[in-house]
């Protein structure tokens, strides 16, 4: 079975970093393959990755919508194929980019192409990992369905503990098949702000928030990109906080 994740959250918070080092913590762990999915239209996990791709999925939406299949060879299927060829095939994970959008509030046909591939790649994989773009419309977009766990990823701010209770909301209501929905506190300076960050998110998530982790601010993540840097040089790493979320028998 593939162990299927998710991330969500408000812009900001750390999100994108957060699924690269998950990316990470799944190879190191051994948890291979991984399928990994860049669903932000504003594709940049790659460079949190160190790696490059040549195409999107949204590059593709004019010749999947033009090109027939070869004969005997379903559409999803030849979907599935033409979506292959564009993975990014790293040490241990393979990367997909959603892109950009089609034009002005239009997603409809990406989405439903990345989602058909997801089901149909995935099931090759030991791990899916999303990482979402940030805010609440791939929810409503049903992007963040049937995964066994959704990760909301928020730092100690009040505002970012309200999206995350927002999101959270919306999860439930769309009825998503989600098997679990946990916080991530992320860039927690202090175990003062640790404390406090734990106590808001009761406050303001929910008292029954499950909170899966809470994440040290890295020095290094700060000059990272600019340095030519990505998460598989991080000296403090922490390995022992996140390989535990990158377990199947955990879910």
């Amino acid at each position: 079975m593939t162990l299927r994740i998710a991330t969500a959250g408000k812009g900001g918070v750390g999100k994108t970093t957060f699924t690269a080092m998950m990316t990470r913590a799944l190879v190191e762990k051994g948890a291979r393959p991984a399928l990994v999915v860049d669903a932000d239209p504003n594709a940049n996990l790659n460079y949190y990755l160190g790696v490059k791709y040549d195409a999107t999925v949204s590059d593709l939406r004019e010749s999947l919508k033009r090109d027939q299949p070869p004969s005997g060879m379903s559409k999803p299927d030849f979907t599935a194929l033409k979506i292959s060829e564009i993975l990014s095939e790293n040490d241990g994970y393979d990367l997909l980019a959603m892109g950009r959008p089609e034009g002005p509030g239009c997603y409809c046909f990406v989405n439903e192409v990345l989602r058909a591939a997801m089901t149909r790649l995935a099931s090759k994989y030991a791990v899916l990992l999303v990482d979402n773009e940030a805010g609440l419309e791939h929810l409503s977009r049903r992007t963040t369905d049937d995964v066994d766990n959704l990760f909301i990823v928020s730092d100690s701010s009040i505002v970012a503990l309200r999206a995350a209770a927002r999101i959270k909301l919306l999860s439930a209501s769309l009825e998503l098949k989600v098997k679990n929905i946990s916080l991530v506190l992320n860039r927690i300076k202090s175990d003062a702000e640790r404390e406090a960050a734990i106590s808001s998110a009761r406050d303001i998530v929910g008292k029954d928030t499950q909170i899966a982790a809470v994440i040290p601010e890295i020095a290094e993540i700060g000059g990272m990109l600019s340095s030519g840097s990505n998460v598989f040089l991080l000296k403090d790493f922490p390995r022992e906080i996140l390989e535990p979320l990158v377990s199947p028998h955990e879910t």
